[in-house]
């Protein structure tokens, strides 16, 4: 009986062992060195993103670098990823940077992916598909919202999800084009290691002068792998390039170097994902940091200002960066009507901070109130055109809106007052380009008296707005054929804050152009020549810089 109990236990022992073997196989055969079952996190930027408006069916705000999804004025907001080649996706997260916040959050919905950044208007929203995935109720501004999409979302494929309001407390997200991009954070299935993380080939670059109020820009280098997307980090570190720390938001392509900055030399980190993983490359860092010369005035210029969108805080966050000596107006300030209403509302809480130091000049749209009234009235009654001196620079600020042919009053004292001054150097700006290679208004004949007379004057610069995009010409003779040694460079500088536009023909001489940044224009004056730079709002990476003589 007891051989019989022995043989018994001894089966039984024997069952077991095969047991536990086979369940370590099944494990081996399922999980071993983290291959089908293993989970990757892959974070994803969006590759659209814009927002509309009901109020203006027709524009578009795919450059907008904040969006809005607002009961008032009716604006909805929508972001595109593509996630076609992540595979089986375990969960899904929306998140998004709130950089205005509400007290009433808009409803999240997935909607149909066939739309286009660069063309999207309220007339084309996007329709939704299936009820919402989140009402937001009240959200918080200075950070991310998170918001669960994993129901829609459980295989790679492109998708779109749009924030339609419900109160008119409306929530302004950071775009793609901001320093805080919205994101989608993915958790997948490994597909057992056969996409491998990125590889850096060629370090990161930064071109730019690293001198405070310019702006640097960072290439993201080279890499192999199937790239899913890049994020950057600016860093500041000592003299000698070492004990970097990174600096806070400062997380786009593109760096205006701060005040802080000065005496520091700085370097960006690039982060390169896919499927497989991330991968960190550092670029060499820049030289020391400089503070530029504090003896030349600073002038900084952009037209087509502010409405209802974002883009005027912005471009006003902008001069407050770059604290210059004086402002610049080139008409169009505030929108759609240049109402007072308009210039309290959208104009005088932004651009309206550095109104001490702004000398304007009006615009059309300025002129939709009968002789441009809101607009001497807002600006405390200035001159139909004027002039001042800045530094050893003499500035003229004319008025398109009225009498400008030849003979004409406002021309006739053009013409005396540059024959007046002795300046070497001078600088006149007006709202509608003598020359533009602008889609929607292009050349202005109009304007050829003025420029006649700025040619013989000896001007060296003339900028104007009107067109809602930056334009460099090389500079030109009184008929607009190229003269390096007495011509008028022109600059369009419509990108204050107000819809974009595209581009038309191109104009001889038109020597760099863009059409999808707003900025200003910074001058800095020098006694016998001036430098140029674009500023791009934050997000972006356009610039544009130089440095030219005067006559």
């Amino acid at each position: 009986m007891r051989r019989l109990r022995l043989q018994f236990a001894l089966l039984a022992a024997l069952v077991g062992l095969l047991l536990v073997a086979g369940a370590f196989a099944a494990f081996d055969s399922a999980g071993s060195a983290g291959t089908a079952s293993a989970t990757i996190t892959v974070t994803l930027s969006p590759v659209a993103d814009a927002y509309t408006e009901q109020g203006a069916p027709g524009r578009n705000y795919g450059a907008a670098t904040r969006l809005w999804s607002d009961g008032s004025p009716l604006s909805n907001a929508y972001l595109r990823f593509d996630a076609s080649s992540v595979g089986t996706i375990t969960s899904a997260k929306l998140r998004f940077y709130v950089g205005d916040g509400t007290s009433d959050g808009p409803l999240v919905y997935e909607t149909d992916s066939a739309w286009s950044e660069a063309t999207l208007d309220w007339a084309t929203n996007p329709a939704t598909r299936g009820a919402a995935l989140a009402n937001l109720g009240s959200v918080a501004a200075g950070g991310y919202v998170e918001v669960d999409v994993s129901s829609v979302l459980t295989s790679g494929r492109q998708v779109s999800f749009g924030l339609l309001p419900e109160s008119s407390d409306g929530l302004g997200l950071d775009s793609r084009e901001a320093a805080f991009p919205p994101q989608l954070v993915l958790s997948a299935a490994s597909s057992g290691g056969s996409v491998a993380a990125p590889v850096n080939t060629a370090a990161p670059t930064i071109s730019g002068s690293p001198v405070v109020g310019q702006t640097l820009t960072a290439s993201s280098g080279s890499w192999s792998g199937s790239l899913t997307s890049y994020a950057y980090q600016w860093q500041r570190c000592d003299s000698s390039g070492a004990a970097c720390a990174a600096i806070a938001g400062a997380n786009a392509s593109g760096y205006l170097v701060a005040s802080a900055d000065a005496g520091s030399t700085l370097r960006v980190a690039v982060t390169a994902s896919n499927p497989g993983g991330s991968t960190t490359a550092t670029s060499a860092p820049t030289a020391s940091v400089t503070s530029g010369s504090s003896a030349d005035p600073v002038a900084v210029a952009a037209g087509d200002i502010c409405d209802s969108g974002g883009g005027c805080k912005q471009t006003a966050a902008l001069i407050g960066q770059i604290n210059p000596t004086r402002v610049l107006t080139l008409g169009d300030n505030a929108y759609p009507d240049g109402t007072l209403s308009n210039y309290t509302t959208y104009f005088d809480t932004y651009w309206g901070q550095y109104k001490s130091i702004t000398s304007p000049a009006p615009g059309n749209h300025d002129y939709h109130v009968a002789g441009g009234a809101d607009y001497f009235t807002y600006f405390n009654h200035p001159p139909q055109y004027y002039s001042f001196d800045l530094g050893g620079w003499h500035i003229v600020s004319l008025n398109g809106e009225i009498g400008i042919t030849s003979g004409s009053t406002q021309e006739t004292w053009f013409r005396n007052d540059l024959a007046a001054h002795t300046n070497k150097c001078t600088l006149v700006y007006w709202h509608e380009p003598r020359f533009s290679s602008g889609s929607v208004h292009g050349n202005n004949s109009s304007f050829q008296a003025l420029w006649q007379d700025a040619y013989n004057g000896g001007v060296e610069i003339v900028l104007s707005g009107h067109d809602h995009q930056y334009e460099r010409f090389a500079p030109m003779n009184a008929s607009g054929a190229l003269d390096t040694a007495e011509g008028v460079r022109e600059f369009v500088v419509g990108t204050g804050g107000a819809p974009l536009y595209s581009f038309g023909t191109i104009q001889p001489n038109s020597e760099v152009r863009n059409s999808l940044t707003w900025g200003v224009l910074k001058l800095t004056l020098h006694s016998a020549s001036f430098d140029w730079q674009f500023v791009p709002v934050s997000g972006m990476s356009f610039t544009d810089s130089g440095s030219q003589a005067c006559h």
